[in-house]
């Protein structure tokens, strides 16, 4: 169950952190046009 719980956990910290880094390479490229 911990290990479960833990994966899950992850997962949803990779997704939050591919969502910031997807932010901050659209406003990258918003900047150089």
């Amino acid at each position: 169950v911990t290990r479960l719980a833990f994966a899950g956990s992850n997962v949803a910290a990779v997704n939050a952190a591919r969502k910031k880094i997807w932010q901050v390479i659209k406003k990258e490229a918003l900047k150089k046009g």
